[in-house]
């Protein structure tokens, strides 16, 4: 990798003037996916994302994969509406 900086380093001076400086760098198969699974179903959400990491963990277990990964999950909210009149007497 260093040869090829190196020599992108020389041929910068060739490079017409309004040129972009090029970038150099080391590109590593295993960090691209090389599957993407998605899931559809009427499954309610926490079904489904169940689901998901039973898949994940399966396919974890037979692999040779560098890296399995659920996306998509949704965080888990509530929203609670207090009347302020009817608790008053709680403060």
């Amino acid at each position: 990798m260093r040869r090829v900086k190196d020599k992108v380093d020389q041929a910068r001076g060739d490079l017409p003037v309004d040129a972009e400086d090029p970038i150099t760098q080391e590109l590593n198969f295993n960090t691209i996916p090389i599957a993407t699974i998605a899931l559809y179903s009427d499954y309610d959400l926490e079904r489904l994302e169940a689901l998901a990491d039973n898949l994940k963990d399966r396919m974890a277990k037979d692999s040779r994969s560098a890296r399995i990964q659920v996306l998509g999950k949704q965080d888990k909210e509530i929203a609670v509406d207090v009347d302020r009149r009817s608790c008053g007497s709680m403060a």
